[in-house]
C-alpha cells in the first residue's frame, strides 16, 4: 500500500493516478458523489468529470460503480494475505 499526500491509504499507484485523481477515487468509495466532492474542494462539476474520465481511461473501466468495485477489489480495503 502506498500512502497519498493527504494521509489516505490507497494502491492507487498501480494506476498511475494523480494526487486529484487519487482523492476523487477514495471519496466515491466512501459513496460521495461527484456534485458534493466538487463543492467540498471547491471545484467544477466539469473538473471532476474530466478527472473520473482520466480515471476510467487509467483504470480501463467506464462506470463508478465498476470504477469502485475495481479498486475494492485491488486490496484497498483487505486485509494482507499470509504466506503458507
Amino acid at each position: 500500500m502506498y500512502q497519498s499526500c493527504d494521509g489516505e491509504m490507497s494502491e492507487f499507484v498501480e494506476y498511475q493516478l494523480t494526487q486529484a485523481e487519487a482523492r476523487l477515487a477514495n471519496a466515491l468509495m466512501r459513496g460521495q458523489d461527484l456534485n458534493a466532492f466538487a463543492l467540498e474542494h471547491d471545484l467544477s462539476i466539469h473538473t471532476v468529470r474530466n478527472q473520473l474520465k482520466s480515471i476510467f481511461s487509467k483504470t480501463g473501466v467506464s462506470r463508478q460503480v465498476d470504477l469502485v468495485l475495481l479498486l475494492l477489489r485491488g486490496g484497498v480495503t483487505s486485509k494482507p494475505h499470509d504466506k503458507e
